[in-house]
């Protein structure tokens, strides 16, 4: 596969990645307000997904070089598209903490094997280049997220933050693994 090819089509799925994280914060107070949720289960919402993404990502990685990284990502991406579909469905805090922490395991999985096939895919020199692409990509999902956020948000529901990132998940898979 060519080497260009694979830093575009980490692209999508980096901007997804810091998309993914901020866009909840500035749903949270909507979001306590639409389920009832306390204050405590509320702060669970964001807690979840760093708790679990600090915890696996180095064992995940490990399994993506144990296993592929490709699997490792078609596992990842799945994961993230379905856990977000279900949280943007929650009707109770405690539901939408579950699928927090499932999107927090497939960030997981999905930044470390990343991370891998641009490291196997680019030589020395290069390497630094594509990370800098990655890490200017990842930027712009984490700068986007609190406004994409704020406008899903006062336009439509706290439920269109999840239920956005399921489809450009769907959409990232097909033109990856399909």
């Amino acid at each position: 596969m060519n080497k260009w090819v694979v830093l575009l089509g980490s692209f999508p799925a980096t901007f997804i990645l810091g998309l993914d994280y901020t866009i909840v914060s500035i749903a949270l107070p909507t979001i306590q307000q639409s389920l009832g949720a306390s204050f405590i289960q509320t702060q669970w919402v964001m807690n979840i997904f760093m708790l679990m993404l600090c915890i696996l990502m180095a064992s995940m990685g490990r399994l993506g070089d144990i296993v592929g990284s490709l699997k490792m990502l078609n596992i990842g991406w799945v994961l993230l598209a379905v856990s977000s579909l279900f949280a943007g469905l929650a009707e109770d805090p405690l539901w939408l903490i579950v699928w927090r922490a499932f999107q927090g395991v497939s960030i997981a999985i999905i930044v470390p094997n990343n991370i891998a096939l641009l490291s196997h895919t680019f030589v020395e020199k290069e390497a630094g280049f594509a990370m800098g692409w990655w890490m200017s990509v990842l930027a712009v999902g984490f700068a986007l997220g609190p406004v994409l956020g704020g406008v899903l948000c006062e336009y439509l529901s706290w439920r269109s933050i999840f239920l956005l990132i399921s489809p450009l998940c769907w959409l990232v898979w097909c033109l990856v693994f399909l």
